[in-house]
């Protein structure tokens, strides 16, 4: 029996914290209820309602510019659900948003979702390409950008023998992705390797209104600002379609299983907005993924990623051979340490679970 803490959502199931609810109720040392099946997340209808009424656009872009503040990296889920709400709900009404009104009522309605931990990630991190260093956001994924770092290491600059127009497909989407989000971050201010530690549990974070105007406009492009970011890449496909949800998706996702997060862009109104900017690495290692299997070539990859694995493990275990080499051993148990070294590097690491979280 664990004794609840003052800041726990209350056992009554209220959706208070404990210590606004039923802490002087006598039930301090209640066990907290466990059930094998989570709680169905349910639309706020009273949001559903506000979205109606207000400009859903400019509201869509707001909680995109709220997905990049550091104070907001481990309420991924809630805004996820804000997004999909405003997504369902898109409308041509211009009515002015008052920001405190808004953020009143979404402190009411989000307070917490079970579904968030602590992020262990950085907010901001690095990955290498054609173009140089880029800024990423990992979102709430640990490890989320050395995986993708080692994917597209290993499909464009490692010999294997995927297909040509595979890997150039798959050149376009990361340059594609990589490009746009990096310059997002530098209209923003970031550098790389920013991390803040934040209020896992607490408000959605809601900056200066000022704030909100001048950076919620880096959310939303035009075919012709696309155009131009393809012809700056020479990207020759219309990518932007394979991140792209379509509303027929949307409205057949469930907030355990948003489309949104995998394919991050919508298209209304003749223009293309950025909704789910917090979930870059998931949606460019979705990407890759469903490229590999469209074309039946991820077994191929697997080999090449395979090699990426031992070799970057082998750099880091090689200084516990070393002093192994030293000592005074017999041949035999030199020949079994190889061998022990072999497997180790072989058989640690699950490479499904390495090439897609």
């Amino acid at each position: 029996m664990s004794k609840i803490g003052r800041n726990e959502p209350c056992p009554c199931g209220s959706g208070k914290k404990y210590k606004k609810c039923c802490i002087n109720k006598g039930v301090d040392n209640m066990p907290i209820p466990f059930s094998m099946t989570p709680p169905e997340i349910k639309e706020s209808l009273s949001f559903k309602k506000y979205v109606i009424k207000h400009n859903s656009v400019e509201l869509l872009k707001i909680f995109s510019l709220l997905q990049l503040l550091p104070k907001n990296q481990s309420k991924e889920f809630r805004l996820e659900d804000i997004q999909m709400t405003i997504c369902r709900n898109l409308n041509s009404n211009n009515s002015e948003i008052n920001y405190k009104e808004l953020k009143n009522l979404i402190h009411k309605e989000y307070k917490y979702n079970y579904r968030e931990d602590p992020c262990e990630a950085a907010f901001t991190e690095n990955i290498m390409f054609f173009n140089g260093n880029n800024i990423v956001f990992p979102g709430m994924t640990n490890d989320s950008t050395v995986l993708n770092q080692n994917l597209l290491h290993s499909i464009l600059f490692h010999d294997n023998d995927l297909l040509e127009i595979v890997k150039n497909k798959i050149k376009e989407g990361a340059f594609f992705i990589l490009h746009l989000f990096n310059e997002i971050a530098k209209k923003i201010g970031y550098t790389r390797n920013i991390f803040e530690d934040n209020d896992w549990r607490g408000k959605i974070f809601f900056p200066s209104s000022s704030f909100l105007k001048e950076h919620s406009k880096y959310f939303e492009f035009s075919k012709e600002d696309i155009q131009r970011i393809y012809n700056n890449l020479k990207i020759k496909s219309d990518i932007i379609e394979e991140f792209t949800s379509s509303f027929s998706e949307i409205e057949n996702s469930t907030f355990e299983a948003n489309t949104l997060t995998l394919k991050p862009f919508i298209e209304y109104d003749n223009k293309f907005y950025l909704v789910m900017p917090c979930c870059q690495m998931a949606c460019l290692n979705n990407f890759i993924i469903e490229t590999l299997n469209k074309n039946n070539q991820k077994d191929l990859l697997s080999v090449s990623y395979r090699h990426i694995v031992q070799n970057e493990t082998g750099k880091y275990l090689s200084s516990i051979w070393r002093q192994i080499n030293t000592f005074q051993i017999p041949l035999l148990a030199v020949e079994e340490i190889k061998e022990a070294k072999h497997q180790l590097i072989t058989s640690y690491f699950n490479i499904e679970r390495l090439i897609a979280f």
